[in-house]
């Protein structure tokens, strides 16, 4: 007489329902991940800005922006430099000899920085003894974005991540996988398990 043998497949398709459930909320956790790492990244930067007081039009520090790409089912984030308004032609320039000063240069105009020492310090006189140090000493570096991100000078082209912002990465996944982990860990067992369509927790008998 042949064995007979039945399962029932009720728990497995109520298993895979919340699996299901837990793989279709990974794109938002990652949209959201990346959006808190890129926020954190942009703090750090305008605060060197605000740090190192050489906020002038407030160009630089209103262009460092967030974008959103990628799809639906794999988002992307981008931290860029998106300059808009009067002064947003010079900054591609102005970044650079910011992050990596300059050589000196004696075709350096007065006038613009007499312009600048008049509405940064209140003495456009002083413009004039800046402008002649620029011609004959150059300009010191005052890195910003290299706070956040390795550059290689001349082109500014990045490189890498520093330790800092690593770390932020570190911390911002770890935040996400914590919070993974409360949703999907099972009290009573304290085991990770699946929720079904109505919240709660599933056991495999």
């Amino acid at each position: 007489m042949p064995v007979q043998f039945t399962y029932n497949f009720e728990d497995l398709v109520k298993l895979n329902s919340g699996l299901r459930s837990l793989l279709n909320s990974i794109p938002s956790a990652k949209s959201l991940l990346l959006r808190s790492i890129m926020t954190r990244y942009r703090n750090v930067i305008q605060s060197e800005i605000l740090t190192q007081n050489i906020r002038y039009t407030g160009t630089y520090e209103q262009s460092v922006k967030i974008e959103q790409g990628g799809s639906d089912d794999d988002p992307t984030m981008s931290l860029v430099l998106d300059p808009t308004g009067p002064q947003a032609a010079r900054l591609p320039i102005y970044w650079k000899v910011l992050e990596f000063g300059a050589a000196p240069s004696p075709n350096v105009l007065s006038a613009p920085i007499v312009e600048w020492a008049n509405v940064k310090l209140g003495a456009g006189a002083d413009g004039f003894r800046i402008a002649n140090s620029i011609r004959t000493r150059g300009i010191n570096p005052h890195p910003i974005l290299s706070s956040i991100f390795v550059l290689t000078p001349p082109d500014g082209e990045v490189a890498g991540l520093t330790s800092l912002a690593e770390a932020i990465s570190e911390e911002e996944s770890q935040k996400i996988m914590d919070n993974l982990v409360n949703i999907y860990t099972n009290p009573r067992t304290g085991q990770i398990s699946a929720r079904g369509p109505g919240g709660r927790f599933i056991s495999l008998k």
